[in-house]
């Protein structure tokens, strides 16, 4: 695979986003994740449904919403004995040492028993800012998951397809509040999947935390201005922009996420890490990349020694949360 984004400069980013992705470029992150993944596409809408459902009116709408969160729990946690056991892995793939050091918890224990999968429950109750699109009554939609509906606006006969509509919204709502989009269970606890455990529930890409309502509804307001007073091609043109931004973004979460699977606190295996890692740099973000290498990225990430990365080894856990990131903490 080759290299993505080797010639992406600061002034190819508009600077709504910069900020955000300055952020999310350099934060340290929970090391598990790599960060806030960003999978937006209008999950409940497509623009094939309004050709099939030509007599239903098209509507974009914000509300509350109280959804259903189920959390797929391991029944137990590893020791090290078992942890190598079931994994039949070495600690420089695992971070096993690294995270139980600072408190973390590795589950497992998930799995097939007597033919049927075996995946304790827990849910929990929880409000989101939610934005969506429907052929339906918003409420009829939501029923009473949806408590309060802040905007509900038929755009049928807007010259913009419906899910650019919600696109060119969300990507302003994102600019800013990229981090009220990380639902993580718990800060110490790392699912049988060795990953952190994620909320999840039916509209999650659309939702964002229920916190700064009129901020966020000011947004939303000022997002439906410009678009019915814009061209469609000029709001198509950003959404398309924002498809970009995405995929950047992503290619950080990514890298990132790579990032603790290669490191050895056995230093003998350091050099494979470094290999490793490195490699990993080149293939997913070019070394070349101006952005990167001006924000200083490719300093912070990109090691030449062991001894350049091991002082990032050494903070506390608390080093790696993302500020202002949710943990529904319920252990």
């Amino acid at each position: 695979m080759g290299a993505y984004f080797w010639d992406t400069r600061t002034e190819d980013f508009k600077p709504e986003y910069l900020d955000a992705l300055k952020e999310h470029c350099l934060s340290n992150y929970l090391p598990m994740d790599g960060g806030a993944w960003q999978n937006y596409s209008p999950r409940n809408y497509t623009s094939n449904e309004r050709k099939k459902i030509s007599s239903k009116r098209t509507k974009f709408y914000v509300a509350e919403y109280h959804p259903r969160i189920e959390i797929y729990d391991s029944p137990k946690f590893h020791n090290e004995k078992s942890y190598y056991e079931e994994n039949d892995i070495n600690d420089w793939w695992s971070c096993y040492k690294w995270g139980t050091e600072r408190g973390m918890k590795f589950g497992y224990g998930v799995g097939w028993v007597d033919g049927e999968w075996i995946q304790p429950i827990t849910s929990i109750d929880a409000k989101v800012f939610k934005i969506g699109l429907t052929n339906v009554k918003v409420k009829m939609r939501g029923g009473k998951r949806y408590k309060n509906i802040f905007i509900e606006k038929d755009i049928t006969d807007l010259e913009i397809d419906a899910k650019d509509y919600e696109s060119f919204i969300y990507a302003k709502l994102f600019s800013k509040y990229w981090k009220d989009k990380t639902f993580f269970r718990a800060l110490k606890a790392i699912d049988y999947k060795h990953s952190h455990t994620e909320l999840n529930f039916d509209g999650k890409t659309e939702a964002f935390r229920f916190e700064n309502v009129e901020d966020k509804l000011k947004i939303v307001r000022e997002a439906i201005d410009q678009i019915e007073n814009s061209p469609p091609e000029e709001i198509k043109k950003e959404v398309d922009y924002f498809c970009y931004i995405s995929g950047f973004w992503n290619s950080i979460v990514r890298y990132k996420k790579s990032f603790p699977m290669f490191y050895s606190l056995d230093q003998s295996k350091i050099v494979n890490w470094l290999e490793g890692f490195n490699g990993m740099y080149e293939s997913m973000m070019s070394l070349k990349c101006p952005f990167l290498i001006d924000i200083g990225f490719k300093d912070k990430w990109l090691p030449k020694t062991e001894d350049d990365i091991k002082p990032l080894f050494d903070k506390p856990l608390e080093d790696f949360i993302l500020p202002n990131s949710t943990h529904y903490d319920l252990q």
